[in-house]
């Protein structure tokens, strides 16, 4: 997987890993959001939305995580 980096001590069946005591992955698209906030946001009546859609943007992560724009920080939620 194209995130695969042993310091992202949290992963999913999927292969998918990252690190943050906040971040969200979701086990149906296999998206990763820097937030619940950003999560849910991708969420529309039970279905998975592409996040760029929902107007979330790539966070400047070492792995692919979708954040809000106004959560500048790419680091902010990492523990």
């Amino acid at each position: 997987m194209d995130d695969f980096n042993p310091a992202n001590p949290h992963s999913c069946r999927c292969g998918r890993r990252w690190t943050g005591l906040n971040t969200a992955h979701c086990v149906s698209c296999h998206a990763t959001f820097t937030s619940v906030s950003g999560f849910d946001k991708h969420r529309k009546d039970g279905e998975c939305v592409h996040p760029a859609d929902v107007g979330l943007i790539l966070a400047s992560r070492d792995y692919t995580c979708w954040a809000r724009p106004y959560a500048t920080s790419a680091k902010s939620d990492s523990a």
